[in-house]
């Protein structure tokens, strides 16, 4: 870009903001305040052009008041957004970066980090699981960093049984078994890279035993006070009635609710065509009338307009599509809430408790697994045997008495 005054920039970013959707009081509001509070520093240094430096320099002084108790949490965290926006637009004409992200709390050295990102590049990741590489391969070498280990060609058999024994007391065991799956490519990664590492295939092939605990499920009860507490004559209402009824009608996974798009629906023939996003298989899901009546009221009555081709949408600005499946999660959690549904740790009242509940009423109406299979879309029948242990009834037929044992201990007859 043409090199612009800083007033001239601070209404240029507040102008984008607007044309991202944002609401115009909140830019004038809170974003202009932050701009013009950096443009002033800016110029009070005698400089009528923009300079990230200085830019940079002003936050430097707030952080450092920060820690002297002289700032609040929030003004640093709005003038560091400020600089984030106004340095981005000042080289790139665009704002890309609207919210902060988390850093992750394994902060490598250099060669560390060179050797994490050559990794994430030496082959195709399933988008599902690159993140969970990076955060296991992270996390082993923050470990070897934290031992005073600064080259990875000093790595031993020894420090790897280390890590492992340290990760034991605070992984589960199904974690534990991932994440050793995980250093075992980065593992293989490195011998391939000509690094002096011991082969150590033997222990991160370890297989920890993972425990196999019955997954609950919402109960029909509570789906009935869940759809009843929903006030569809907002537009937020019409939204999430939609979203629980495509959980509880079609057993639709939240992920792949979050990325539906207006394409994957065929009205005239009744059902739902989803690319699911676990599996990158394609499942047809059947729509049944009260959904489809929820899903066309929000769409004509509710969605905002948009050029958007997801189904939903946030309610506010900026108008966009829902992040993911998290963003489902949570409008469940809020209704659940409205309705005074009180929730307890592995209890299935959860979004996935819908689709659980689903195959569990399936099996109870004498559906064979092969066809829970197909309708939820899952790859193979084994999946879909997690549901017979949820048959509480029909498993109590399977109990034996004690006809032929002899019993002791009077308390067991």
């Amino acid at each position: 870009m043409s090199i612009i005054t800083v007033r001239e920039l601070v209404y240029k970013c507040c102008e984008y903001l607007e044309q991202l959707g944002y609401d115009k009081h909140g830019i004038w509001s809170t974003s202009y305040v932050r701009y013009i509070e950096l443009a002033r520093y800016i110029e009070g240094k005698g400089r009528s052009e923009y300079d990230p430096v200085l830019a940079e320099e002003y936050l430097a002084s707030l952080l450092e008041m920060y820690d002297q108790g002289k700032a609040s949490y929030s003004h640093v965290r709005g003038v560091c957004r400020a600089v984030d926006h106004m340095n981005e637009f000042a080289s790139t004409g665009h704002i890309t970066r609207l919210q902060m992200k988390k850093g992750t709390k394994y902060k490598l050295d250099g060669d560390y980090e060179n050797l994490v990102q050559g990794f994430l590049l030496s082959k195709e990741f399933h988008p599902n699981t690159k993140e969970d590489f990076a955060w296991a391969v992270r996390m082993f070498l923050f470990f070897l960093q934290e031992q005073d280990i600064k080259d990875i060609n000093e790595l031993t058999e020894e420090d790897i049984r280390k890590f492992i024994l340290t990760k034991v007391s605070s992984l589960s065991s199904g974690s534990l078994q991932n994440v050793l799956c995980y250093i075992r490519q980065f593992h293989k990664y490195l011998l391939h890279e000509g690094y002096s590492v011991p082969d150590s295939q033997g222990i991160l092939a370890y297989r920890c035993r993972r425990s196999d605990p019955v997954a609950n499920f919402i109960s029909d009860e509570d789906v009935k006070k869940l759809i009843n507490g929903i006030d569809v004559s907002t537009a937020k209402g019409k939204r999430n009635m939609a979203v629980i009824l495509l959980g509880a009608t079609a057993g639709i996974r939240a992920a792949d609710i979050a990325t539906l798009k207006l394409a994957d629906i065929n009205w005239e023939e009744g059902y739902i065509r989803v690319r699911q996003n676990k599996t990158m298989s394609v499942t047809i899901y059947p729509l049944v009338r009260i959904t489809a009546d929820a899903l066309r009221d929000y769409i004509l009555n509710a969605r905002p307009e948009s050029d958007c081709e997801e189904v939903f949408l946030r309610l506010y600005a900026p108008i966009r599509p829902l992040v993911s499946g998290a963003s489902i999660e949570h409008i469940f959690f809020y209704q659940c809430k409205v309705a005074g549904i009180k929730r307890e740790p592995f209890d299935g009242r959860a979004f996935h408790g819908l689709r659980r509940r689903l195959g569990h009423n399936l099996l109870l109406a004498g559906n064979p697994v092969s066809t829970i299979s197909q309708v939820l879309g899952h790859k193979n029948d084994a999946s879909a045997r997690q549901y017979m242990r949820l048959d509480s009834p029909e498993l109590k037929k399977c109990a034996m008495d004690f006809d032929g044992i002899p019993v002791e201990r009077r308390v067991l007859i």
